[in-house]
């Protein structure tokens, strides 16, 4: 006669903190099975990844040991069923637990310090190639999450298709009701500026979802290293604050000609308070510096042909007058059409 008997036929976890888990072990005696049985989980009363099977096999005839983690995402009771069958025969096991606590997760994003060596002439970062809603890293970038877990995502405007990619700042969390403290910085590779040759520092930045009422800031900073230290100040940009700013993107320049170090950082800080409540968001794109001033009326060669200008938001503009800033260009040379940007100063 076929038989399945699994012992104990119950076990509590008991309380685990989330992010820990705890094991144990259930004895199964099987006899007279035309098969090996495979165990499962059963009653969907609670998520089926928090009681997993860890190892063991059911042999057709003989005794074995099953071990089973338990291992809660979320805070909360949770209930389970090991099953095991064959041949018309049933043997159960009823599994119970509790997560405690709150879950914390892993930091994301790069770690301190910076390093100065290879200093860029040129900056020309378009954020093309960082995936989308996750922590990136770009070569000699540092993404830092310095306060809670949270560093820089990748975005992709998939309506926008002059220009996609982003670098996203958010400390939304929807599985955290208590409000937190969160801080990441976006710092650039080193700049020289001794070597560089033209000395102007520029980006674009959006503001989204934002209200009146939260703290959400974005802040820039130049950045140098003293005697291994990191020292800062804060460059003084109109970065948008507000409900009223949505959705609006901004072109951002400065100038660094009265620079007094021949290496710096630019520093992208930011800071609000975290959870679920808020989703207020900034992001940054086109970010540059020394970039060669070029403008539209120096392009002479006849082999280049003038399509369309575009702003840094994606619109056409007169090429006839430009204001200082930086633009794309589309064009045709030598019978191939791309694009390009220039600065006009």
């Amino acid at each position: 006669t076929p038989s399945i008997v699994i012992t104990p036929t119950s076990y509590d976890f008991g309380s685990v903190n989330l992010g820990e888990n705890a094991t144990t072990e259930f004895t199964v005696t099987t006899a007279n099975l035309s098969a090996y049985p495979i165990p499962e989980m059963i009653d969907n009363s609670t998520p089926n990844g928090a009681f997993i099977i860890v190892s063991g096999g059911v042999l057709n005839n003989g005794t074995t040991t099953l071990t089973i983690k338990f291992e809660p995402k979320e805070a909360g009771n949770f209930t389970k069923q090991l099953k095991i069958s064959m041949d018309n025969v049933i043997a159960t096991a009823d599994l119970s637990g509790v997560g405690v606590g709150t879950l914390v997760p892993e930091k994301q994003g790069d770690e301190w310090p910076l390093d100065p060596s290879n200093p860029l002439t040129i900056l020309n970062e378009t954020f093309d190639n960082v995936p989308y809603n996750q922590p990136f890293s770009l070569p000699q970038w540092k993404n830092i999450a310095e306060q809670n877990y949270r560093a820089w995502w990748g975005f992709d405007f998939t309506d926008d298709e002059l220009m996609n990619y982003t670098a996203k700042a958010v400390a939304y969390n929807s599985t955290n009701t208590a409000a937190a403290p969160y801080e990441m910085w976006l710092i650039t590779p080193p700049l020289d500026f001794v070597n560089a040759s033209s000395k102007w520092f520029t980006f674009k930045v959006m503001g989204d979802l934002m209200s009146d009422e939260d703290d959400a800031r974005l802040a820039v900073y130049y950045m140098y290293l003293k005697n291994g230290e990191v020292s800062q100040s804060k460059i003084n940009f109109d970065i948008p604050v507000g409900s009223d700013f949505n959705g609006e993107w901004r072109n951002m320049q400065f100038d660094l000609t009265e620079s007094k170090q021949n290496v710096f950082f630019i520093g992208f800080r930011f800071s609000a308070t975290g959870g679920n409540a808020s989703a207020a968001s900034y992001y940054i794109d086109d970010v540059t510096y020394g970039l060669p001033n070029v403008s539209i009326p120096e392009i002479t060669d006849d082999s280049i042909k003038i399509i369309t200008v575009f702003d840094l938001m994606g619109r056409r503009v007169d090429q006839n007058n430009l204001k200082r800033g930086v633009y794309i260009i589309q064009s045709e040379e030598n019978g191939r059409i791309g694009s390009r940007k220039i600065m006009v100063r």
